[in-house]
């Protein structure tokens, strides 16, 4: 028995002693630390009391001690050692973000340059006495103008950035106000002026860019920012910011449809000036380790309260968001139609992919309804970021685009392509002999009809229009010159109904599920079509079409006027290519269907050309009789 429980030799007695040696301290040493706790915890009450009372005396005034050569010295010493510090604060409270912070220790540290060097006197050292004992202090002026204007040009670029916390903005724009010297309505519109700049940086670095994808991500950008910018104006200069209030795990303010009041927060600037120090937390916490900084604090305290500018009314910040609003719109339209923004979306068909996908991002960029309702609060309606921002310069492209086809561009290029590649007529054997295409007409031996077959593709000269015999194809043995009439005149009526297409696509866009698509009946409801851009664009697609044909009419006319004088010399070429013109514009005006289809009302333009162009002379029959 002892053995199963000592073990089996001493040697297993002797380390299993140890073993519980080692258990029973590690015990004992739980139960002393339970009873610490239990002491601790009962003597906490007493503990709390003696701090408090400790806390009490600090704050307590203290009769001011009698200042001796040696600590004048010594209070000269700290506040150059305050100076000298200050460089680092800052930087760090930059690296930190916290603009508003920077901007205070750089007003505390210039308000100790001005009691140690500027009015120092007994007690303390005087100028030239500091100046004499720490040299130092001479260069600390300057020092103090750069590190203003770091800290000034580091709140502006915190206002660049579009991603930035509301709490990050007030922090910089109280900075821009306390070191600049900038009042509220200046720092309003420093805020909105920033985010103007952006805008248009963004829509310039897409400029020429034909990638649809690119182009619908940098409008989307641009259609979040008006309802971020206007909320966050909104929050630092009038109160009420729902992503304070939220960050404090309350609940969302916007209950009801009704959107937080001004008096749910303060304005975000004014908190940041007005941190809510009192004399004694100025003097150990702002200026710690400075030796009796009194003067130092009045001073900074006098320089804050001045910089706290008059509150803006809620009239006046409304008027500055409008005044910006209708700026970027000016700015959107003048990018597209003088910047190149949207000049690389060279179709109609990648224009409504571009509004199609910008919509979608943006709406899924939108997480919740906060900034809408701050903008129904303060400018009393929702800032409807496409109507105010994307509506013009997507019209303005639309009708550039618009304009260059109905414009027939391709088909002048084309005509000169086939007045430089005209032949002269294949030779005949005498002047009263037909032309080959008209013997190939009439029948011959089969070697004839053959090499008349063969000429007539090359012979550009017959009549506009014949049959071919024995019922064949009538592209058999058309002429060449009128083959290439009849591919130009389509050209000019592909291009009038492209047009159609066109206006449709980008004039009565529906946006469903995240995509855009033409309608294809034209009896909807107006209100489908934001702002009816139909009806904006009718009018402007017929002036345009009635302009292109007159201009191509022109330009056909010169083109004859040309050749004419040479044609009439017998140059067989020249004769070749005023048929060629004329014929074109025979086959333009024989076939009339797609440009009374354009010229007609928008309503009519998703019908039939051919079959529009009957039931409009059934019906002009009909009223004759």
């Amino acid at each position: 028995e002892i053995a199963r429980t000592i073990g089996g030799s001493w040697k297993d007695f002797m380390e299993n002693s140890k073993d519980i040696d080692l258990i029973t301290s590690n015990l004992q040493e739980i139960v002393d630390g339970f009873a610490v706790v239990r002491d601790t915890l009962a003597e906490l009450p007493e503990i709390i009391r003696k701090n408090n009372e400790a806390m009490e005396a600090l704050r307590a005034p203290q009769e001011p001690e009698e200042f001796t050569p040696e600590m004048a010295t010594f209070a000269a010493g700290s506040r150059l050692k305050y100076l000298v510090d200050t460089p680092e604060k800052v930087w760090g409270a930059l690296d930190e973000r916290e603009y508003a912070g920077a901007a205070m220790r750089y007003v505390a540290a210039r308000d100790c340059v001005a009691a140690c060097v500027e009015t120092s006197e007994p007690p303390h050292l005087t100028r030239d006495e500091a100046f004499k004992k720490f040299p130092a202090l001479r260069q600390q002026p300057q020092a103090l103008d750069s590190l203003r204007a770091q800290i000034a040009r580091a709140a502006r670029k915190a206002l660049e950035s579009p991603k930035q916390n509301r709490a990050t903005i007030a922090s910089a724009l109280a900075a821009s106000i306390v070191v600049e010297g900038m009042s509220a309505e200046r720092a309003l519109v420093l805020y909105l002026q920033t985010r103007r700049a952006w805008i248009r940086a963004t829509l310039r670095r897409c400029g020429g860019d034909d990638r649809v994808d690119r182009v619908a991500g940098a409008l989307a950008r641009v259609l979040a920012e008006p309802a971020r910018a206007i909320a966050a104006a909104r929050a630092c200069f009038l109160g009420g910011d729902v992503q304070a209030q939220r960050s404090g795990g309350g609940e969302s303010p916007v209950v009801g449809g009704e959107s937080p009041t001004p008096s749910d927060s303060p304005p975000l600037v004014y908190a940041r000036l007005d941190e809510g120090w009192d004399e004694t937390d100025v003097a150990n916490v702002l200026f710690a380790g400075v030796v009796d900084p009194r003067r130092e604090a009045e001073a900074w305290r006098r320089v804050v309260d001045s910089a706290k500018p008059a509150r803006l009314s809620r009239a006046r910040v409304a008027a500055l968001c409008e005044e910006w609003l209708a700026g970027v719109a000016s700015d959107a339209l003048v990018a597209t139609a003088e910047k190149g923004f949207m000049g690389g979306i060279r179709t109609v068909d990648d224009l409504v992919r571009v509004e199609s996908v910008a919509r979608a991002k943006a709406e899924a960029a939108r997480m919740n309804e906060a900034d809408n309702a701050a903008c129904v609060d303060l400018l009393g309606r929702a800032a409807d970021a496409w109507e105010t921002l994307a509506e013009e310069p997507t019209s303005h492209r639309a009708r550039a685009l618009l304009a260059a086809t109905l414009g027939h561009g391709g088909l002048r290029t084309a005509v000169d392509a086939a007045l430089e590649a005209a032949a002269p007529p294949a030779p005949r054997s005498s002047a009263l002999s037909p032309p080959a295409e008209s013997a190939a007409m009439w029948g011959g031996d089969g070697d004839e009809s053959e090499s008349a077959s063969e000429s007539a593709s090359k012979s550009p000269r017959s009549a506009l229009d014949f049959e071919a015999p024995g019922g064949a194809s009538r592209d058999a043995l058309v002429p060449a010159n009128v083959a290439a009439a009849r591919a130009l005149a389509g050209k000019f009526a592909s291009s009038l109904r492209r047009a159609r297409g066109d206006a449709l696509a980008i004039g009565t866009p529906q946006f469903a599920n995240g995509r855009l698509k033409p309608r294809v009946g034209l009896d909807a409801p107006a209100r489908e079509s934001p702002r009816a851009r139909l009806a904006t664009l009718e009018a402007f697609v017929r002036g345009e079409c009635h302009a292109g044909a007159m201009a191509t009419a022109e330009f056909l006319w010169k083109r004859l006027e040309a050749y004419e004088k040479d044609a009439a010399a017998g140059d067989d070429v020249a004769a070749e290519r005023c048929l060629l013109v004329a014929q074109t514009a025979q086959f333009a005006r024989l076939a009339p269907e797609e440009l009374g289809a354009l010229m007609g009302p928008a309503r009519d333009w998703n019908a039939d050309a051919v079959a529009l162009a009957k039931q409009r002379r059934r019906a002009a029959r009909s009223s004759a009789k």
